[in-house]
């Protein structure tokens, strides 16, 4: 998809056959030889699913100690990177903070305008699904850890009608064990739904009015429908292990001293089998709200880690989804994709955990990163954002379903001042050029270790290529000629965008990705990726009889085609950018090297036997086939008046092509 702030410009290209690999390389380029295998669909989970690229996947942290919730610029500059998913109320900030008050425990901050509700505001506007984080660690008197009955709350704020307050569907919360009345989940969705002085009226006459609760009504009748739930956050950091981060009162501290684990390490109270025992309670109630929800918990990804089995023993059958934070800080591009603490080893990791410790099997729950970013101390804003693209691009082929970098107010992102794209805001705009919702990853082979090479056959047919020059191992100082060679049998115009970022767009205001333009390209092509910079390459199918260009042949294209016939030039122009050679492959459908009307009917004797070129060809109605013959005859009549009337006037009119 083309931005109106890209520039054009024309990209060198060199068209070879495809037996010939052999380029002039420049000074301080490396060659290097591509393979996408276009017809190899990526396979995970033991070979058992293909990895295709999920609506959910491209995803954002976001926290509520953010202070630009209220920015009526914010979901516009979201929607702007492509995101497709953002996190909510934070982190470790899940653990502390009251969604119903629109406060924090221990100290927090919450920033003005950062309550649920404008968090749905940003989901509206920027088009992007949520995931929530529901409080485990304490409850809204700071007292105890948080109960059930508040996760299935804020589950009723999201994603329940109105409608069933007062009725027999409604799905009673009650008390809580420090007494609070967590009413129904009508109460709450109705709340959603009212505006301020509604719920005063409603909510006094029923004996139910807090005023503290105003702030929820925001005349939101719609139900956000939320989906994915996960329940704390980090529960590892309790101090059970004796290491503590993440605030949780399921177990007094010491004086109530945050930073002392006394009484802590090896308290059962905190564990993860008790971790889990309250898992299933929430997830429970908060079903009953919303059955089709998914509950998720997170997990240390370690092999054969005790905590883990101890979660998938007692809980597995209410998880859902699998949750991993992922902070790597080795040297790039390796610390991705190689060694123990690699993104496909972690994944692995949980697959078999949940393999060995549950009936589901090893892919039996979806995967989650629900943090993520890159760690290393000495780390340049250009190995962030190579990172952050590498990082998204292999986990979609390893099958997560959801990656949310961490994080929204992060400088890396846009920041918590005046709101500026940063690194890795444009390293998830590129992303999303490249991996369309619903395409198929596909294999490539390569062997240069500083690159790194994704591609994706999308659902339209077209093909996307993600070429990132890492600069961080052998040959750093170089640029990469890369000698790209497509095998599968699929056939692309001759010409197609290129989208780059690299260090060059980095500086005090980081500009975005330029388009450029790739001319004569063929099987195999070169194109030149600069060292610290990636690319997006699309090239756009070649489908004889696509006449409409929607990447799919069926009986929509056939009007288009005798448009076609009685005026080839007008097609023509009404298509820039296809060559002469692009014209004829997709005109030429019988393979006679013309186009006259036996492509025409070639075309529609497939149709009527049930034949096509894409996955789903439609037989034409009987209507469509009246319409298509009636409009053969009109074009047939006006063809040969035509015809007769050249004659008349001594004019050569060609009947092919």
């Amino acid at each position: 998809m083309k931005r109106g702030s890209a520039t054009s410009v024309i990209l060198r290209a060199v068209a070879m056959s495809a037996g010939a690999i052999w380029l002039p390389t420049a000074m301080g380029q490396v060659s290097t030889s591509v393979t996408i295998k276009v017809a190899t669909p990526i396979l995970y989970a033991q070979n058992a699913a293909t990895a295709t690229m999920p609506a959910t996947g491209l995803g954002l942290g976001t926290s509520v100690y953010a202070n630009q919730w209220g920015n009526s610029a914010l979901p516009g500059l979201i929607a702007g990177s492509g995101t497709q998913m953002l996190r909510y109320p934070g982190g470790s900030y899940s653990d502390i903070y009251n969604w119903s008050l629109g406060t924090a425990n221990d100290g927090g901050y919450a920033a003005s305008n950062s309550n649920i509700g404008n968090y749905f505001k940003v989901l509206d506007g920027s088009g992007t699904q949520g995931i929530i984080t529901v409080n485990y660690g304490s409850n809204t008197t700071n007292t105890m850890g948080a109960p059930p009955q508040e996760a299935a709350a804020e589950v009723a704020y999201a994603d329940s009608s109105a409608s069933i307050y007062g009725t027999a569907s409604d799905v009673t919360l009650g008390s809580d064990a420090a007494g609070v009345n967590w009413q129904t989940a009508g109460f709450w969705a109705k709340l959603r739904a009212s505006t301020p002085a509604q719920y005063q009226t409603w909510a006094t006459a029923a004996g139910d009015y807090n005023p503290a609760y105003s702030f929820l009504a925001i005349n939101h009748p719609a139900p956000e429908n939320i989906n994915y739930w996960e329940i704390g956050n980090e529960i590892g950091g309790n101090g059970y292990s004796g290491v503590q981060w993440e605030y949780d009162l399921h177990a007094p501290y010491n004086n109530g001293n945050t930073n002392d684990n006394t009484g802590r390490k090896g308290n059962p109270l905190l564990s993860p089998t008790a971790y889990a025992q309250n898992l299933n309670q929430f997830a429970t109630l908060m079903k009953q709200v919303d059955p089709n929800i998914k509950i998720g918990a997170g997990f240390n990804a370690a092999p054969n880690d005790a905590g883990d089995k101890a979660i998938l023993q007692t809980a597995g059958n209410n998880i859902d989804f699998g949750i991993i934070h992922w902070y790597p800080g080795g040297t790039l591009p390796g610390t991705v994709t190689t060694g123990s603490g690699s993104l496909p080893t972690e994944i692995n990791n949980l697959r078999t955990s949940v393999q060995n410790n549950t009936t589901k099997g090893y892919n039996g729950i979806q995967v989650t990163v629900t943090e993520f970013a890159y760690s290393a101390s000495n780390a340049t804003p250009i190995q962030n954002s190579l990172f952050a693209a590498d990082a998204y691009a292999t986990g979609f082929e390893n099958g997560v379903v959801n990656m949310d970098f961490q994080e929204m107010s992060s400088g890396q992102y846009l920041g918590d001042g005046p709101l500026k794209q940063g690194e890795v805001y444009y390293a998830m705009q590129m992303v999303h050029d490249y991996a369309g919702a619903g395409g198929t990853f596909v294999a490539t082979s390569y062997s240069d270790s500083s690159i790194r090479i994704h591609a994706e056959k999308r659902a339209d047919g077209s093909l996307a290529l993600l070429l990132i020059n890492d600069g961080s191992a052998t040959n750093n100082s170089q640029d990469r000629n890369l000698t790209i060679s497509l095998t599968g049998g699929s056939k692309y115009l001759s010409s197609g965008e290129l989208y780059l970022f690299g260090a060059n767009n980095i500086g005090s205001t980081d500009t975005p990705p330029s388009l450029q333009t790739l001319t004569n390209l063929g099987s195999t092509f070169s194109v030149t990726v600069p060292q610290s910079s990636m690319e997006v390459v699309i090239l756009e199918p070649v489908l004889a009889g696509d006449f409409n260009r929607d990447g799919h042949v069926d009986a929509a294209d056939i009007l288009p085609m005798m448009a076609a016939l009685a005026n080839p030039a007008a097609f023509q122009a009404a298509h820039t950018g296809l060559s002469n050679a692009d014209l004829m492959a997709i005109e030429d459908v019988n393979g006679d090297t013309k186009f006259n009307n036996a492509d025409l009917q070639y075309l529609l004797n497939k149709f009527k036997l049930g034949g096509g070129q894409t996955d789903s060809v439609p037989e034409p109605s009987t209507l469509v086939l009246a319409v298509v013959a009636f409009g053969m005859w009109w074009w047939r009549c006006r063809y040969y008046l035509g015809q007769k009337q050249r004659r008349l006037a001594a004019v050569a009119v060609p009947t092919t092509r």
